[in-house]
């Protein structure tokens, strides 16, 4: 849900916290929308503006100082935060911090080659937030809620993300021929959640709900060194695909539930069949497809249970113990391995054929 903020007048003074010293302070000096932050700036008041509202240069700190820098509305045209990254006299992260940022078609969007740092700050109805060529973004504690686009790289970069929430965007994380590292966070209601092209991906302790597409991998050109997928102890529920892999990958303590498609590869014949994937000790119940890989696939302790279509479909897979799958839509309940059935019980009467 998006939170309303009102705005308390069309410009406010900003503290610029520049130390000449140990004991000494530079005067507070207005900023307005437009201008350009060297060193620190720390709002005092809500700031609304219209085409522009800061530049930063790199190593420059914006503390929101919990107010909002409002923008004239996702649907115009302006830009949140200019920055200039080719001026060789300044360098280091480019800080923002502990407030709003609300209703911009462009937030940050040139971070070309910059690393940004973003701690306890709300980014609502936005267009496109933080994107970036070589992006490094390192996102702590903060919320990206019903934005187009919430952070995206390419050629090298690296999206990091703790703590934090994204819910109700278009297309939360994605990166190609980068990386993604995300810890504890929450995916809720976007279109699509996670995805990599030509990447690679770390997921650990996430909650990926009511997406349209909560992880997706793909590679684009065959390549045998790509890097592989983590997903560590995440829990998948209710999305329209939980987790769909273009790579080879390691899922591994995951909980999948009510999802239409739970974990799915298909690249049998393709020019870059994914041989690599591992699966150990995760449960999927009262989904759709539970496992569907058509390569070569490592199972260990996978449970699959009362899900409408597949249990365990791996026509290729090596057997490392342990799986078990019963009460699925479809037999056998594991293609290409054995498991372990209901527990004290006769065998599940086969459905009708599904078309």
């Amino acid at each position: 849900m998006r939170k309303a903020m009102i705005g308390f007048g069309s410009t406010l003074i900003l503290l610029l916290a520049v130390s000449a010293g140990p004991a000494e302070a530079a005067p507070a000096k207005a900023v307005k929308c437009g201008d350009t932050v060297t060193t620190t700036a720390r709002l005092t008041r809500d700031l609304r503006c219209g085409a522009l509202g800061l530049t930063m240069m790199p190593g420059a700190t914006l503390d929101l100082n919990h107010h909002n820098l409002i923008g004239p509305g996702p649907r115009s045209s302006g830009t949140a935060i200019a920055t200039d990254s080719s001026n060789p006299y300044y360098s280091g992260p480019l800080t923002v911090k502990n407030g709003s940022i609300t209703g911009w078609p462009d937030v940050l969007t040139e971070a070309n080659s910059l690393t940004v740092d973003v701690t306890n700050v709300t980014f609502a109805g936005n267009g496109y937030v933080i994107i970036g060529e070589s992006l490094m973004l390192n996102v702590t504690s903060s919320r990206f809620l019903n934005n187009t686009q919430a952070a995206s790289s390419w050629d090298g970069g690296q999206l990091t993300v703790s703590r934090s929430a994204f819910v109700g965007n278009g297309l939360a994380l994605d990166t190609s021929e980068g990386f993604i590292v995300a810890s504890g966070c929450v995916f809720r209601n976007n279109v699509s959640a996670v995805t990599t092209s030509y990447g690679g991906a770390d997921l650990r302790g996430n909650t990926l709900t009511g997406n349209g597409t909560a992880f997706a991998s793909h590679m684009v050109v065959p390549d045998p060194d790509v890097v592989n997928d983590t997903l560590i102890g995440n829990r998948f529920v209710g999305n329209h695909a939980a987790v769909l892999l273009g790579v080879g990958a390691n899922l591994q303590g995951n909980v999948f539930t009510r999802n239409a498609t739970a974990v799915r590869s298909v690249s049998a014949g393709s020019p870059f069949e994914i041989k690599n994937i591992t699966m150990k000790q995760n449960t999927l119940t009262q989904n759709g497809d539970a496992v569907y890989i058509d390569t070569p696939v490592s199972l260990k302790n996978t449970v699959a249970i009362h899900n409408s279509g597949y249990g365990i479909y791996a026509p290729h897979a090596t057997n490392l113990g342990g799986n078990v799958a019963y009460g699925n839509g479809i037999n056998p309940q594991c293609t290409g391995l054995v498991c372990s059935g209901r527990p004290h019980s006769g065998p599940t009467p086969s459905p009708a054929p599904r078309s």
